[in-house]
């Protein structure tokens, strides 16, 4: 999920403060919510509910509509769907529509929007929530304009409703919400907005502490993590969890999007890299832009060095205070700045007005259209041109944000890339880092890595992706991602049996997740255990009644055993999810066919063979042939088959298919032509070889 953070600017403020003590988070303490800091901290609590953390999620609601609804339709080309934003009394919608050449209405699918994620300061995009599962919608409401146009990433590929929220995108929208078990994509608990305890650490040990002795010990309070007393580093941390620019983000074993804790060190929690190409000005590129300028740099030495709380009170909004807000920050410490600056421009200094208009500019970022952003790089002059995050450049180069990684660190992180952006050219050079640093991701402290490593293994269709998950479990045997890898590893090796009791494990951990169940129903229906499969199929549904491929999986299924009116409804669930589904409109062709629906079915095949064959899938051009051939359809029949047979020209049973099809069409020339093509492939083939005697003994 694309970010859509608060703004945070960053100015200068010399004002002597309190020596810096360094703390340590409260390892013990739990999340409490902030109503429950609210009983003693009643103001800063009401004054907080402006800024733009406190708002950064939450649910929709009538009272807190700024959009236009209903909104105009958006049309995605690439995909040919049309996508609008409407309401229905007080309950709000994004659907999904498409329309033939008519202008008649072919395909309509409507989401509900749930939730909104960010403050409206740029934008607000949405949400829908179903079962745990949280799928961001393809319109946002980009404020700053006033429209709907598609949501970040959509414009270049289209997601539709399938675009699952994760841990790693909640964590800088929420508090921590509880997770289920081994499932990174379903939370246990609805997420609230960023409160108190993302900066100054879980509470419930303070909050007990208090209501049993209301007024902390001398010294300060141990129970709760407080920033002044915290190290210039540390404080910069609690705010670089989610301000720092960077392509892609690796945790160390045992760490996630949410364990770190205010008083942590990030760098033990996370490890950051950047492209080389991508290294300007972003979104959430506040901390890394305001390290590069001289107010920063110089400061460090002085009492109260620059940072983020310099301009910005946590505890309260800052957007209505207008630009003297931040002009008197600036003026504590460029006081008399007229008589510093060069002669032809002492006249724009003589009032301290529009500091940051000039030393910060608003600028535009490619990754979120129709609203500019700080650029928190303090500058006397006006910035030259310089690179802007989120350009797509082929070969991408990764460097950690700091520090230096090693090799298999640098292997992780180009897998880690390859996976969020779908670059199979980054997946590729991981791998071949992977290969040569073996033993370090194979160690038990980088299982994590191990398991990254195993995926790319398999996604990539190469052998060797059992050590490495094997590695990974062996870290961790209870839990499920890994037990489910070592379960796809083996499978894709051909050891079914084994396979199935690692799928059965990974169940006994997360009997509710989706990609589980759909991969033990696949298994258990390529090993015709067919009640069992639908079992798989039917659980999947109903954690995830939007899962295309799980109502597909059903269908196989039922087709299978015969039940094929319960097929033909299950595939065409599947293809009212996706229209485009290659393998759902396969499948729904196939039992059409089956049950003896012809015309529909060569319909139905005859789009799939269309999609298909532009992706590489000949499934469905050779069941279209199939199906061709048994209506006598025989023209069609030979170009079907006949590019299948191109694609494998030494598979002489579709050799024979096609001399089938040539005979129908009356060429028993061009028939003989392939059963010849076909002995030569495979001598003494038996329908081959019966075909062309009965071909010669006809002639």
């Amino acid at each position: 999920m694309t970010r859509l953070l608060f703004l945070v600017a960053l100015l200068v403020g010399c004002a002597p403060a309190d020596p810096s003590v360094s703390d340590v988070p409260v390892v013990t303490a739990a999340y409490t919510g902030d109503t429950a800091c609210a009983s003693c901290h009643e103001d800063q609590y009401a004054s907080f509910q402006s800024h733009g953390m406190a708002n950064s999620f939450y649910a929709m609601h009538p009272e807190r509509v700024i959009e236009d609804f209903p909104g105009p339709a958006v049309y995605h080309e690439e995909s040919d769907f049309y996508y609008r934003a409407f309401r229905e009394g007080d309950r709000f919608f994004q659907e999904e529509y498409r329309l033939d050449d008519r202008g008649t209405q072919t395909h309509r699918l409507v989401r509900p929007i749930t939730h909104v994620v960010g403050s409206a300061q740029a934008a607000r995009t949405y949400v829908s929530h179903v079962n745990g599962r949280y799928f961001e919608l393809p319109l946002t409401w980009y404020a700053q304009e006033g429209i709907w146009d598609f949501s970040p990433g959509y414009a270049e590929a289209n997601q539709r409703f399938d675009r699952k929220v994760t841990a790693r995108c909640m964590a800088c929208h929420t508090d921590a919400p509880p997770r289920a078990q081994g499932l990174d994509d379903v939370f246990g608990a609805q997420p609230a907005a960023i409160s108190c305890e993302r900066c100054h650490g879980p509470g419930s040990e303070h909050v007990a502490a208090r209501r049993a002795v209301p007024n902390p010990p001398e010294g300060g309070d141990p129970t709760l993590v407080r920033l002044a007393s915290l190290s210039m580093d540390r404080r910069l941390d609690v705010c670089q969890q989610c301000h720092l620019n960077g392509a892609v983000v690796t945790y160390p074993d045992g760490k996630d999007p949410y364990s770190f804790r205010p008083g942590d060190a990030l760098s033990d929690h996370q490890v950051l890299y950047a492209a080389a190409h991508d290294q300007g000005f972003s979104v959430v590129s506040h901390a890394d832009r305001l390290k590069q300028s001289a107010c920063f740099l110089e400061s460090l030495s002085t009492q109260r060095p620059l940072e983020c709380t310099t301009c910005h009170d946590p505890h309260d909004g800052f957007r209505d205070q207008g630009p003297a807000y931040f002009d008197a920050t600036c003026q504590s410490c460029h006081t008399g700045v007229a008589q510093e600056v060069a002669p032809e421009l002492q006249g724009a200094h003589q009032e301290a007005v529009g500091c940051v208009d000039c030393h910060m500019s608003r600028r535009e970022v490619e990754n979120a259209p129709h609203s500019t952003f700080t650029d928190h790089f303090i500058r006397a002059s006006a910035p030259v041109e310089e690179s802007v995050s989120g350009q797509n450049v082929e070969g991408v180069v990764l460097q950690p944000l700091e520090g230096e990684a090693s090799a298999g660190e640098e292997a992780l992180a180009y897998l880690t890339y390859g996976f969020g952006r779908g670059d199979m050219d980054a997946i590729a050079r991981g791998l071949i880092l992977a290969e040569s640093e073996r033993d370090w991701f194979l160690q038990e402290e980088n299982s994590e890595a191990a398991l990254t490593w195993g995926k790319a293994l398999l996604l990539a269709g190469r052998q060797g992706a059992v050590e490495p998950m094997r590695a990974a479990a062996r870290a961790d045997t209870t839990d499920a991602e890994r037990l489910h890898g070592v379960a796809r590893a083996l499978e894709a090796d051909g050891d079914f049996d084994t396979a199935l009791s690692f799928y059965e494990r990974a169940l006994t951990y997360t009997p509710g997740s989706v990609r589980i169940l759909s991969d033990y129903g696949n298994l258990l229906q390529r090993l015709s255990r067919l009640g069992e499969a639908e079992e798989a199929y039917r659980k999947a549904i109903a954690e995830e009644p939007w899962d295309a491929a799980s109502h597909n999986g059903l269908a196989v299924t039922l087709m299978a055993a015969g039940r094929l009116d319960e097929s033909i409804a299950a595939a065409r669930d599947a293809v009212a999810l996706n229209p485009d589904y290659v393998d759902g409109l396969t499948n729904l062709g196939t039992a059409l066919a089956r049950s003896g629906q012809l015309e529909e079915s060569l319909e139905v095949l005859r789009k799939a063979s269309l999609l298909g064959y532009e992706q590489g899938n000949l499934a469905p051009v050779l069941n279209l042939g199939l199906v061709a051939l048994q209506t006598g359809n025989h023209e069609e029949a030979v170009n079907m088959i006949g590019r299948v047979v191109v694609a494998n020209p030494d598979n002489t049973d579709m050799r024979v298919l096609l001399a089938r099809a040539f005979i129908g069409k009356g060429d028993p020339i061009s028939a003989m032509a392939q059963l010849n093509a076909g002995l030569r492939a495979n001598p003494g083939h038996p329908a081959a070889t019966a075909l062309k005697e009965e071909l010669e003994s006809r002639n």
